[in-house]
């Protein structure tokens, strides 16, 4: 007989009318799904700091993990943190911070409800040019600005996936020996393609 998993209970605060319980998509999911309810461009940084609109409460045993969802292969965006982390004594909004993936010298226009961003590259292509009456030709250059967009996510998107993990109470005990393995200090491509 299998053993019955803990369930364990989020309490969830909505902190503005868009905010939305998180659904898990399947019943036994690892994971749920969060919705943004807020976006603004911070200019100094340049990322998009996306608000979830809500803050959460759940045991001490635990710790919240946030993902970038599998459509982030779709967008532009890459989560600043890789993997965020909400502590069980946070009580604050939650928050997902994007960097861009494309880079460019300046953002021009940030619109959040269509979910796209403009920026411009400056580039230098080379241009010949005629001098004297065109008996001599140089090589120029001139600055190009190219047009860049970027796709983003947009205000009621599911752009995070929550799942709690188990926190245990760590020591650290210091050793002069470690047990051995059969990968002992293998690192990085140890174990084949």
């Amino acid at each position: 007989m299998a053993k019955k998993e803990e369930e364990i209970t989020i309490k969830f605060k909505s902190l503005n009318s868009l905010s939305k319980i998180p659904e898990v998509a399947y019943g036994d999911s690892g994971c749920f799904d969060l919705v943004c309810t807020s976006c603004y461009f911070d200019r100094k940084k340049e990322v998009l700091v996306y608000g979830f609109g809500a803050a959460m409460e759940f045991p001490k045993t635990a710790v919240l993990n946030l993902f970038p969802r599998s459509s982030i292969s779709d967008k532009d965006l890459i989560l600043t943190n890789s993997v965020g982390q909400g502590d069980h004594n946070y009580r604050g909004e939650y928050l997902a911070k994007f960097k861009f993936t494309k880079n460019v010298d300046r953002i021009t226009s940030v619109d959040i409800e269509n979910g796209i961003v403009v920026g411009y590259k400056t580039t230098i292509e080379i241009v010949k040019k005629k001098f004297l009456f065109g008996l001599v030709t140089l090589d120029t250059p001139k600055y190009v600005d190219k047009e860049v967009t970027f796709n983003i996510y947009k205000i009621g998107d599911r752009i995070c996936q929550g799942r709690l993990s188990k926190v245990y109470n760590t020591k650290f005990e210091s050793v002069n020996e470690l047990s051995e393995t059969s990968r002992g200090t293998g690192g990085y491509g140890s174990s084949g393609n």
